[in-house]
């Protein structure tokens, strides 16, 4: 991978980091799944990886992606889809780990 833009923090931390390609950028912008992790800084340092912290730009550039997903140039990521009606059950499902992606409520 190019980059990695992870909002999950701690769970998924580690394993971000290795699939970030020599020279890769990591941004964090935020901790769902836990505020502290471990980092062995040989990890940085050998992989030439870019570290940011973000909360994630300005309306214009949230603008600019949304147009780059309606163009197809972006893809995100579905685990899994829930009707708004079950809220409830979409918040249990992800507060269990194992997913691959965005949880969406559909209204």
């Amino acid at each position: 991978m190019d980059s990695v833009l992870d909002v999950v923090g701690d769970a998924l931390f580690t394993t971000s980091l290795q699939v970030l390609k020599k020279g890769g950028k990591f941004c964090t912008s935020g901790s769902a799944g836990g505020q502290k992790t471990e980092l062995d800084f040989r990890t940085l340092y050998l992989k030439h990886i870019t570290l940011y912290g973000s909360v994630l730009g300005t309306r214009k550039e949230f603008k600019q992606m949304l147009d780059a997903i309606a163009e197809g140039k972006i893809k995100p990521v579905i685990d899994r889809t829930f009707p708004l009606e079950e809220a409830r059950d979409a918040q249990t499902y992800f507060e269990h780990a194992g997913k691959l992606g965005k949880i969406v409520l559909i209204p």
